[in-house]
């Protein structure tokens, strides 16, 4: 579904441009959150879904606007626009709810799976997530397109090859771009002008 609303009217911000809107884009993200260590924990038969039901979640309880987004097998990319007074709880909860759902789906599935993934630290059994995801903030238009471009091009980077074009992996946002209709709820096509 296309919106054809502002995507920020969620936080109150009554500008219609996308000019005026990248005068605010203070609240807009570009995160990497990454499998510690690098191993392919989302290649697990469905963690994928671990997190697209937690944008799901996000989206739904007004924590964030979600504008694209892939799902990598050892990462995921979002491009988001945060509450100021969300980022905190954001930080913490996308990487613990989503640790404790996969737990759960990889016991069921392939418990042999979780010796790859016990942790050294003695707060926790398994370590899912680096400690610090990156959050870089997108200070303007031209980021913004290059972040979502970044983010639409990685499947099919000779590292991973996971698709022969950007729209034809089912785990990104990209083709929702392509088709400027989205099969997920809680994405938001932003409107380039």
């Amino acid at each position: 579904m296309l919106w054809n609303i502002n995507p920020f009217s969620i936080f109150d911000i009554k500008h219609q441009t996308p000019q005026k809107l990248f005068s605010v884009l203070k609240d807009t993200y570009f995160t990497t959150v990454t499998c510690n260590s690098w191993i392919p924990i989302l290649e697990q038969q469905g963690c994928k879904e671990v997190i697209l039901n937690t944008f799901q979640y996000i989206q739904t309880n007004n924590k964030a606007v979600i504008y694209g987004f892939v799902i990598m097998p050892n990462h995921f990319h979002v491009l988001w626009a945060v509450k100021e007074t969300e980022i905190k709880y954001l930080k913490k909860a996308v990487t613990s709810v989503t640790s404790h759902k996969m737990l759960q789906i990889i016991q069921l599935n392939n418990p042999g799976f979780l010796n790859r993934i016990v942790s050294t630290q003695a707060d926790r059994k398994f370590h899912f997530w680096e400690r610090r995801p990156y959050w870089k903030n997108v200070s303007s238009e031209s980021v913004f397109r290059q972040k979502l471009q970044y983010i639409h091009l990685n499947p099919i980077r000779k590292k991973w090859t996971l698709a022969p074009t950007p729209e034809d992996y089912y785990w990104s946002s990209a083709r929702s771009y392509f088709e400027r209709n989205t099969q997920f709820e809680f994405l938001t096509l932003f409107q380039f002008q």
